[in-house]
């Protein structure tokens, strides 16, 4: 991506988050050997990101998936909302309602995986709705209204945050 595309990307309203000024393993390990550079890769790209796009930048996405304890401790200390894993698995919107917003899945798409994250994902909807389905029945004819949980298919939140 051109600064520019990204830079219409952000007013288009997709969130940006930081991935890493150099992409190293933030690990322990890092951490022991490079302090300095493993704070780096945390401040300085979001730094960058920020002046370049002029927007607040408050998601993280750990390089390669890799984080430990005092990765994620440091994140959450930068000011970051949220920090992306590469665990797959459902996530709650908005971003806040997760259990543990420093370690959210995601899924991450290689060139020939797409087919198995699909249908991972469609499983995993079908599962949740057929759930969601059987609770939101009940809730309906209990109370004869729509339970507040599927107000957001009418009103979205405008932020993931």
């Amino acid at each position: 991506l051109t600064w520019e595309r990204l830079r219409e990307l952000s007013r288009d309203g997709c969130t940006v988050a930081v991935h890493g000024y150099y992409h190293l393993m933030l690990n322990q390990d890092l951490y022991d050997k490079d302090p300095k550079g493993f704070i780096k890769e945390i401040y300085a790209s979001r730094k960058a990101l920020e002046e370049k796009l002029n927007t607040k930048i408050s998601a993280f996405v750990y390089p390669n998936g890799v984080y430990s304890d005092i990765t994620k401790e440091t994140v959450k200390e930068a000011g970051y909302l949220c920090a992306f894993t590469i665990r797959w698995g459902p996530l709650s919107s908005p971003l806040r309602q997760n259990e543990n917003p420093y370690e959210i899945p995601r899924y991450m798409v290689y060139e020939n995986n797409w087919g198995m994250i699909s249908n991972s994902i469609v499983r995993a909807a079908a599962d949740d709705d057929q759930k969601r389905c059987n609770v939101n029945e009940f809730a309906v004819r209990s109370s004869g209204t729509l339970p507040s949980s599927l107000t957001w298919i009418t009103s979205p939140s405008r932020t993931p945050f």
